[in-house]
């Protein structure tokens, strides 16, 4: 899969009111007289905030309205995911979520659902342009040992926890600060995965067993993403329902 960089991603933070309002007043702009002598607002009007859609939207390739997204992962796509979405996200492949601000550094971000069933590669920087010489077990805990083991990349501890109303495990990856030098200025951690959208790129997992699948929620950032900017993750995450 491309990297969800800004070019394929779209295509792929005084006074009070009472002087505010006495400078309205006095503010010959704002006002017409009318033809019985009263005084009426011409000033300008704000747009008011988008309202968001209660009908869920497919998660696909264009830009998102705030409100409901679903999307569908494992086996023929038989394992359903809703969620909310914020302002300003678009759908990129059918599988992740990304601002229309772009996924690069530094202080890009994202969100991706998906499986890891093919395998890691044990060199993601030069020997990901063929099949994974890693291969993996079909448990949560197969798929989180196996990252922990790898040496190209950092890896936190998994610990357990619990998403969307099933549980699994929850471990973060580090990936390097060089990654302009691989192949292809690609670094590629597992078969079919993005790659690394740029430098110290944090990849957050949640690897979950649901109902006998494993899948694999995904959200990335940097050291200097804004922290508002992860909460409006944070949200996704928090009104994931997944449903076998």
């Amino acid at each position: 899969m491309e990297a969800l960089t800004d070019e394929h991603a779209l295509r792929r933070g005084g006074c009070g009111r009472r002087d505010r309002r006495r400078r309205w007043l006095s503010d010959p702009a704002s006002t017409e007289r009318a033809g019985d002598g009263r005084d009426v607002d011409t000033s300008p009007t704000s747009t008011p905030a988008p309202t968001p859609v209660s009908t869920p939207q497919p998660l696909g390739d264009a830009q998102l309205e705030a409100g409901i997204v679903e999307a569908f992962t494992g086996p023929n796509g038989s394992i359903k995911l809703t969620f909310a979405v914020p302002d300003g996200w678009r759908g990129f492949g059918g599988s992740c979520v990304i601002p229309v601000t772009g996924t690069t550094a530094p202080d890009g971000m994202g969100i991706c659902f998906g499986q890891v069933t093919a395998g890691l590669y044990s060199d993601p920087c030069h020997g990901s342009d063929g099949p994974a010489d890693i291969p993996i077990g079909p448990t949560v805990d197969d798929l989180a040992t196996a990252l922990s083991q790898q040496t190209e990349y950092d890896s936190t501890t998994p610990t357990d926890v619990t998403l969307g109303g099933f549980s699994g495990k929850r471990m973060d990856l580090l990936l390097p600060s060089d990654v302009a030098s691989c192949d292809l200025g690609s670094f590629t951690p597992w078969e079919g995965s993005i790659y690394a959208q740029g430098p110290d790129n944090r990849w957050h997992l949640w690897i979950l067993d649901v109902e006998g699948t494993r899948v694999v929620v995904q959200t990335m950032d940097y050291p200097s993403t804004p922290a508002d900017r992860r909460a409006e993750l944070q949200t996704m995450l928090d009104s994931l329902e997944i449903t076998p």
